[in-house]
């Protein structure tokens, strides 16, 4: 009697891990059925979401044209349906295990949600499935979209302190922007257009407190998110596929945060979003307290087009009313005029980079370079007349 008891109990428990199991445990899906749409997708990129299928079924799945470095979401996120979804991706025109690149079951509540840098270029299959692999029928349907990013093109502004910044103008369209990750807790899916971007390059360690109010006394649809530090510019291509160091999206805006002594003369990006239209008028001034300072913005520098035997006429320019001007250029030249000239230039001699750098009651800036080169002579000749 105690063992038939006994055996009784372990049937109950394998019937309940079953049953657990089945309704928790979510796993990959290899059960392609039909292709949706027939023909092999293509997108844009930076063009945003795009729809793949207004009505996808279980086991429906779709090929798309990728391309190496882009940044690629699937999502079934944007549009509610009447099932919970699961996204299964693979490399090729196939659903075979061999060729699994990534799966999610559950990245807003019943929706997916896939997320992947492309590492070739060529055809993916993309897979949507109900809960546990299950095929559906035509009307028990979702909304599949996608989209594809350049996250390697930035071309930030450089920001300084007590300076005024124009963030998230309408119509402006950011080059590469956050993936959407739950675990921020600063982007919206909605508040991720019309982008504006910013750097500024660290002078000492300690606190930075940014404050970022605005004209108006309230816009709630602004958010401002960070990421550093970078060695140089080149390295924020990625930076958006990784969490940021701070972020707000509550007016007036505050971010927060500690600079150690290892990130001295090192870069941090800034990212200002608004999908509201009233940004456009909208303007933010940047005020920085803190006990962690930010490097002088560079001047900006360009010179006038000159022939060999003219004068070099070269130019600089600041936000800071208090600036000195440090010039240096090829054959020991030097100036700390704010437009300085050259007289009699001639190739090679006096052409090459010429750098300019700053300072001020604030801090001394980065220098920047400029490469002259002079045009040739005219050619001139006799003119016989008969």
């Amino acid at each position: 009697m105690y063992k038939t008891f006994i055996q009784f109990l372990k049937v109950i428990v394998l019937i309940f891990i079953f049953n657990f199991t089945s309704e928790r445990v979510f796993s990959q899906c290899y059960n392609c059925t039909y292709q949706n749409p027939a023909a092999t997708i293509s997108i844009t990129a930076n063009s945003g979401f795009q729809t793949i299928s207004n009505c996808m079924k279980g086991g429906d799945y779709a090929i798309c044209n990728v391309e190496i470095g882009n940044l690629y979401t699937w999502t079934t996120c944007l549009n509610s349906g009447n099932f919970n979804s699961q996204l299964t991706l693979f490399q090729g025109q196939t659903c075979s295990a061999l060729n699994y690149i990534a799966y999610d079951d559950n990245f807003c509540n019943s929706g997916s949600q896939i997320t992947w840098e492309a590492t070739f270029t060529g055809l993916v299959t993309i897979l949507l499935n109900k809960k546990n692999c299950k095929i559906t029928t035509s009307s028990n349907c979702v909304n599949l979209s996608w989209e594809s990013r350049m996250i390697n093109n930035i071309n930030p502004i450089q920001l300084c302190s007590n300076s005024s910044i124009y963030p998230a103008k309408t119509g402006q369209t950011g080059i590469m922007y956050p993936s959407l990750s739950p675990n921020w807790g600063c982007l919206l899916t909605n508040e991720i257009g019309n982008q504006s971007w910013y750097y500024f390059k660290i002078k000492s360690s300690g606190w930075l407190n940014m404050d970022i109010p605005s004209t108006q006394m309230m816009d709630p649809y602004v958010d401002a998110v960070i990421w550093g530090p970078f060695d140089n510019l080149s390295q924020a291509g990625q930076s958006t596929l990784n969490a940021p160091i701070a972020c707000d999206r509550i007016h007036p805006i505050n971010l927060s945060f500690y600079i150690p002594t290892t990130s001295v003369n090192k870069y941090y990006l800034l990212m200002m979003t608004n999908n509201n239209n009233i940004a456009a008028t909208n303007t933010y001034s940047f005020l920085a307290s803190s006990t962690a300072e930010i490097e002088l913005c560079s001047p900006i520098i360009y010179y006038d087009n000159v022939c060999e035997g003219g004068t070099l006429q070269l130019h600089a320019s600041s936000s800071e009313a208090t600036a000195v001007y440090h010039w240096t250029g090829p054959g020991n030249f030097t100036s700390t005029l704010k437009n300085p000239f050259r007289s009699n230039v001639t190739n090679p001699l006096h052409s090459g980079i010429y750098s300019c750098y700053i300072t001020s009651s604030i801090g001394i800036s980065s220098a920047v370079n400029l490469t002259v080169v002079f045009s040739n002579k005219p050619i001139t000749s006799l003119i016989y007349h008969n």
